[in-house]
């Protein structure tokens, strides 16, 4: 069998199993409390050792010293998106 026709086999397969295990609805309303996190996190599986946050970029989000360096980004990036969207400019 060549590489293509492995290929298109693994696709089929993966297709027949996400036709039998996605039942067709997506909960993505966005999380307004704590709690409601809380909740929402109560029967999660607990986080693997490669269980972090990858970035477009590629950076990984894997410290509290990383976290806080991308959330001075995008305070940075909508700091001066407001600025430029300022109506009394």
């Amino acid at each position: 069998m060549g590489v293509l026709a492995l290929h298109e086999r693994t696709i089929q397969r993966l297709r027949k199993f996400i036709e039998y295990t996605y039942n067709g609805t997506v909960t993505m309303s966005a999380v307004k409390t704590v709690g409601e996190l809380a909740e929402r996190m109560r029967f999660a599986a607990p986080p693997s050792e490669d269980d972090v946050t990858i970035l477009l970029d590629g950076r990984r989000i894997d410290s509290k010293e990383a976290a806080e360096q991308w959330l001075v980004e995008v305070d940075a990036i909508r700091t001066s998106r407001a600025a430029l969207n300022d109506p009394n400019k």
